[in-house]
């Protein structure tokens, strides 16, 4: 009778570390999807953003931004191969922000609602922070050298920092002469 009680009593103690074992696990697998949903969202952001192309301003590629908003010509748009327009978007009502990516009409929501007044920040080579693109004081810019996505998430502060890769002081015009066989 004592050795019943006595395995009834092990078992018991074993089912209920196998339940709490299995709800951890799930748990940390949980985390760890949502980790890797987080870091492929800001790789798209960071690869879109890194390749970006200068473009003389007032042409439909050129680089602009605001708190809001970045749209760019890059090398390395999300959908297709090639050079396109695409546009980040930060949208919703205020503590529920979401980061919407737009390339040739459609749009998609990339992160939903999980930060807290976010913005975008645009680096010059002076080394000064903007809140919109293009600076009037910087001459000659026609990319910034680095673009942050900051906010809050329920996790802490959360910052995107890109560098853009290409010369922001050289614009990309192509321009076709025709008859003349050459770009």
């Amino acid at each position: 009778m004592v050795t019943l009680v006595i395995v009834s009593f092990v078992a018991t103690i074993l089912a209920q570390s196998l339940v709490h074992l299995l709800a951890l696990r799930e748990r940390v697998r949980d985390h760890d999807a949502a980790a890797r949903a987080g870091l492929l969202h800001e790789r798209w952001f960071r690869d879109t953003v890194s390749a970006a192309i200068a473009d003389e301003l007032g042409m439909p590629g050129a680089f602009e931004g605001g708190p809001d908003w970045v749209r760019l010509q890059t090398q390395n748009p999300l959908r297709g191969d090639g050079i396109d327009v695409v546009e980040w978007r930060l949208a919703g009502a205020p503590g529920q922000k979401t980061l919407e990516y737009t390339q040739g009409g459609q749009s998609w929501v990339v992160v939903a609602g999980r930060w807290q007044e976010p913005r975008f920040r645009f680096l010059d080579r002076k080394g000064r922070w903007h809140d919109a693109w293009p600076v009037a004081d910087a001459k000659g810019e026609y990319l910034p050298r680095a673009v942050s996505l900051e906010a809050e998430a329920n996790s802490g502060p959360t910052t995107w920092l890109v560098a853009l890769a290409a010369d922001g002081s050289l614009p990309m015009v192509l321009r076709i002469q025709e008859g003349a066989g050459a770009f």
